[in-house]
């Protein structure tokens, strides 16, 4: 099969001229000649070599679970565009010592999708995209390592820099399955994935479940944009230590949707929130963004022992705009009273309608500024905000520009090799030159 398709990736535009040749000679020959469509190919079973897919003018397509077995690699040129078969759960995992490189430009992005006729795609309509690694999680067994929900793979690790390839400019859409809690299918599912592994310039649109889900591991990510998820647009448990920047979540509903960013140091049902590593999230320029009529949604929600670090970020047009759990002792005593390790900073909150964020003092106040280092001293590190401005995803810019002006000091990200420079709030600039949404995302209901 990996033969085939290579022959096929190599020699598409040849071989149809070929073809369409010997038909023509036949309908001058015999009499008019009906040629038939060439199928898609298609991608089912496992991977036991290196391949690449290169771009065609045919989508390949994904049946059932699809398996890059270690140590081979998936290569996805520019352009290529990749279905998930909906009556198979088309499903591509990457098992742990496998890589992916899927390197898509600007202009000619990759773009995972459904294989429904346009203007029929729905959410959930295939399975997503499952990277598993050997880097570190929290809550494996003996060995250090846990089955992906869904059987989607064994993760986990001793490497945290461990390498599982490159995602660059790629469209996740229309992808997801909830079964139960206890087995779910995200958008993208970073399975105990390292550091060394390149993510950046991704969108994920209209998933059924979760956006993006890092489950433990030390994988780092910019550029993201989820739009839509009916669940979280970002989610994390397993002790995730990773980094991330310019990051943007939109929400749309109390139906269909939930919390822009939900952080986890364990699963849902673990009674243990402690265990080691901790999630430690450090996030710098994030816009999350919700609807006001969704009253119901929370814009961030630090809960089951993890720890944040959270800069230069916008919470806009939510229910509830940041919420930290008290009933998970962990999470909660290492943001109040002196706690050394959650840190939220330079963030603005705006439109929220549950004003009782942060204390007595916050309460009424629609828009405000958290300013203080650590929420361990919060009281009165608020700014009150009289009339903040309003956007979605993407904003005009002469609003962003306008709130260095309301008193908002971003904090500088460090010069780690991964942050990039960026004087604002938010995760857009205010120059017009800063959209890096620019023509390669995708706004389609269907």
């Amino acid at each position: 099969m990996a033969d085939l398709l290579d022959r096929i990736a190599e020699s598409w535009e040849s071989g149809a001229i070929v073809v369409l040749s010997l038909l023509m000679c036949l309908g001058g020959c015999f009499g008019v000649f009906e040629p038939t469509e060439t199928p898609s190919p298609v991608l089912s079973g496992h991977i036991t070599t290196d391949l690449t897919l290169g771009a065609i003018d045919k989508p390949y397509i994904l049946r059932g679970y699809v398996v890059v077995d270690s140590p081979h690699t998936l290569i996805i040129e520019p352009g290529v565009t990749i279905h998930g078969e909906k009556s198979s759960i088309g499903t591509l995992i990457i098992s742990r010592g496998a890589k992916i490189i899927a390197v898509g430009t600007q202009t000619a992005p990759i773009v995972f999708t459904s294989d429904q006729p346009k203007g029929q795609r729905k959410p959930g309509d295939w399975g997503g995209l499952v990277i598993n690694g050997n880097a570190p999680i929290n809550n494996g067994d003996a060995n250090g390592q846990k089955m992906g929900e869904g059987n989607t793979g064994w993760y986990g690790g001793d490497d945290p820099t461990d390498n599982s390839g490159t995602l660059q400019y790629i469209r996740v859409e229309f992808a997801g399955r909830k079964y139960n809690p206890k087995k779910q299918l995200n958008g993208i599912a970073f399975q105990g994935v390292g550091a060394g592994t390149t993510v950046d310039h991704i969108q994920v649109h209209l998933c059924k479940d979760d956006g993006i889900e890092f489950f433990g591991g030390n994988v780092c990510a910019k550029y993201i944009l989820c739009l839509g998820s009916h669940d979280d647009s970002f989610d994390w448990t397993d002790g995730w230590r990773g980094k991330g920047q310019f990051w943007i979540s939109y929400q749309e509903s109390d139906e269909e949707g939930d919390k822009g960013i939900e952080g986890n140091n364990v699963s849902q049902d673990d009674p243990d929130v402690g265990q080691s590593p901790v999630s430690e999230a450090t996030l710098y320029n994030i816009s999350l963004i919700g609807n006001e009529e969704a009253s119901g949604l929370v814009g961030a929600n630090f809960r089951k022992g993890t720890k944040i670090r959270l800069y230069n970020s916008i919470i806009q047009e939510f229910g509830t705009g940041l919420k930290i759990d008290a009933d998970s002792w962990n999470t909660f005593t290492q943001s109040t009273d002196g706690g050394s390790f959650s840190t939220i900073r330079s963030c603005l909150l705006n439109s929220i309608r549950n004003k009782d964020i942060i204390d007595e003092d916050s309460l009424g106040q629609k828009a405000f500024l958290l300013e203080d280092t650590t929420l361990g001293n919060h009281s009165g590190n608020y700014k009150a905000i009289q009339s903040a401005p309003t956007w979605d995803f993407r904003t005009t810019h002469a609003l962003l520009s306008t709130l260095a002006e309301r008193g908002i000091e971003p904090v500088k990200p460090p010069q780690d090799g991964f942050f990039e420079h960026a004087d604002y709030i938010g995760a857009m600039g205010p120059n017009p030159s800063d959209d890096w949404t620019a023509d390669w995302i995708t706004t389609v209901d269907n």
